[in-house]
């Protein structure tokens, strides 16, 4: 269960090459949404183009940043039924079953911070239900991330 009053430590893009580490606060969860303490994130070729601004997102100026990471859910919105407290997750830009969050917004310095339904380069990250896959208890968390984007990624490149 998350303290009152808790923040999450996050880092945004807030332009071109420019990242930024912030504190910004959990609103009260949304249907369908999953509150994560990251243990690992890892980092994929689309962030790197975002921070080189390959891949044009600054309109989305500032985000949050990660695609992939592992940990624990340590709270979740009473819909959400793929998943319990203490279950270990891996977290995907795949679309997984489960209820779609949507978007969320965070604020900062009276500045509206952009996230999609996932995060992950953070301390803790509050995820739509569809971006997190339940693991099994012996999966090495330090390895999950890559379940989460590299091998999912790799496995589409492969010619049939």
């Amino acid at each position: 269960m998350l303290k009152k009053n808790k923040k999450i430590k996050a880092c945004l893009l807030v332009k071109k090459k420019k990242l930024s580490f912030c504190s910004l606060p959990i609103k009260k969860l949304k249907s369908g949404q999953v509150v994560v303490k990251l243990r690992y994130s890892s980092i994929c070729q689309t962030q790197i183009n975002e921070f080189y601004e390959k891949k044009d997102t600054s309109k989305f100026y500032p985000h949050t940043l990660g695609h992939e990471g592992s940990g624990i859910v340590i709270e979740k919105s009473k819909d959400v039924k793929k998943v319990n407290i203490g279950d270990k997750v891996v977290i995907t830009w795949l679309n997984c079953k489960g209820v779609d969050s949507g978007p969320q917004t965070f604020e900062y310095n009276n500045v509206a911070i952009n996230s999609g339904s996932f995060f992950a380069f953070s301390d803790i990250a509050v995820v739509s239900e569809n971006k997190i896959m339940k693991l099994s208890p012996e999966i090495n968390m330090k390895l999950a991330p890559l379940l989460g984007c590299a091998i999912p990624t790799a496995f589409g490149s492969v010619d049939r």
